[in-house]
């Protein structure tokens, strides 16, 4: 019996601590108990309209109909589609129409997205303390990390301006510098996601007053309204979606930002349009 003991105890030390082993007990023992492993990282994704992660930036001073055109800098969704702004051309007046690209990442590359937003303290239900430095007009990044169905949006004031940044603890700057290396890896990996060309399925249209003299080397151009069922109304945003997104997509292919749109009751508007990427409502709340 002594030496039957002494062979349990030597196979039970060998089975390591990977399971707990009842010793002596009959057929009604509980069953043995595996560990319990740690919590994973939360997938990325899970919100309405697909979206994975987006990059905006937003405020400064901008000229009238600007804030309403930008894009955000980056969108990449849970197929792995990622959407950004395309080239435009250095000129004025700018075409009417932003171009949007259209590119893929690997289910491996939004992984890396997800470990590096983690990293960032982007992925928490607390936003990090970035703070907010005293420079003027330099505009706000904002990130938004969907996990798990879970929005998490983070702004950051003046980001990739500076160091020095006015009025910035050393705790927050190692944030911000935490942040911002998110944000350049985002950047790379949609550089190297292709240059599609994406077609909107819906674009938003705000009608503005035209500027008395815009440009006195500039005349603008004069086109009546193609669309009489859409109506246009000063300062208030209208969406067009289906086959009439194609049809206000051709009508406005040569136009420019400073275009004049003439109603047939008289009244004429330059246009802010922008395609909107599938995640984002009709207009702006």
């Amino acid at each position: 019996m002594v030496l039957l003991a002494v062979v349990v105890a030597l196979l039970a030390g060998a089975c390591g601590n990977a399971r707990e082993v009842v010793a002596g007990a009959g057929d009604d023992a509980p069953a043995a108990t595996e560990p319990t492993p740690p919590p994973g990282p939360g997938r990325l994704g899970g919100a309405e309209g697909g979206l994975v992660l987006s990059v905006e930036h937003g405020g400064g001073l901008l000229p009238p109909g600007e804030h309403f055109r930008r894009l955000p800098l980056t969108a990449v969704y849970e197929d792995g589609t990622v959407l950004s702004p395309g080239a435009m051309v250095e000129i004025y007046p700018g075409p009417a129409l932003p171009a949007v690209t259209e590119g893929s990442l690997t289910p491996a590359e939004i992984d890396e997205l997800l470990r590096a937003a983690e990293q960032a303290g982007l992925a928490d239900d607390i936003e990090a303390d970035v703070g907010k430095p005293t420079v003027a007009d330099a505009g706000t990044t904002t990130i938004t990390v969907v996990v798990d169905g879970e929005t998490r949006a983070s702004s950051v004031d003046a980001l990739g301006v500076g160091p020095p940044w006015p009025g910035i603890s050393a705790e927050q700057r190692q944030a911000r510098e935490r942040v911002s290396a998110f944000v350049d890896l985002v950047s790379r990996r949609v550089a190297g996601a292709g240059d599609g060309r994406y077609v909107p399925a819906r674009f938003r249209v705000l009608p503005l007053a035209p500027e008395p003299d815009p440009d006195p080397l500039v005349a603008p151009d004069e086109r009546p309204w193609p669309f009489p069922d859409l109506v246009l109304r000063q300062g208030v945003c209208t969406v067009v979606a289906g086959e009439g997104a194609a049809e206000l997509a051709d009508a406005l292919a040569d136009s420019t930002q400073i275009t004049r749109w003439r109603t047939d009751d008289g009244a004429a508007f330059v246009l802010a349009v922008r395609p909107v990427l599938p995640h984002e409502p009709d207009c702006p709340g």
